[in-house]
């Protein structure tokens, strides 16, 4: 994870792009799906997963975050996060469950990751606030499917 610090004066579109490509890093999955590591304290996930996520336009905007070995995304790129739109978890049998925004439910089980984050993507409202600079609890909620991430 990307952290900032008072004196960080790098734009929200530069942070947003330092998470990603942190993400990105392959040297940062664990080469085993959707599995955890750790990393200096960070969990970890496989790169295929945020590969995927990053391929949609519409989620490359959002601050990118993971929490117990899930991708999620986030309006506000600190701690605790305003968690957005839905996320992507792989099944027994290989299949990958599409979800919704926190108790958004189900969207649709789908045989590839990119067909799941296509429709987590397709998911996102129209009005979906832009990234900004703090944490859920210093930024007020602008978007309908908002919620504070669950996890510090």
């Amino acid at each position: 994870m990307i952290t900032m610090t008072d004196d960080d004066n790098r734009t929200v579109e530069e942070i947003v792009t330092a998470q990603w490509n942190h993400l990105l890093d392959t040297s940062l999955g664990t080469g085993t799906g959707l599995d955890t590591g750790l990393d200096t304290g960070t969990a970890l996930i496989h790169p295929d997963v945020v590969r995927a996520a990053h391929a949609q336009k519409r989620l490359r905007t959002l601050f990118p975050a993971v929490s117990h070995g899930t991708l999620f995304f986030s309006t506000t790129t600190e701690l605790p996060h305003t968690r957005v739109g839905g996320t992507v978890y792989r099944q027994r049998g290989g299949t990958f469950l599409a979800m919704g925004a926190p108790g958004g439910g189900h969207i649709a089980e789908t045989r590839t990751l990119e067909k799941a984050f296509a429709l987590v993507a397709e998911a996102l409202p129209a009005d979906i606030a832009p990234v900004t600079r703090g944490s859920a609890r210093a930024v007020p909620r602008t978007a309908p499917d908002a919620s504070p991430a669950t996890t510090p």
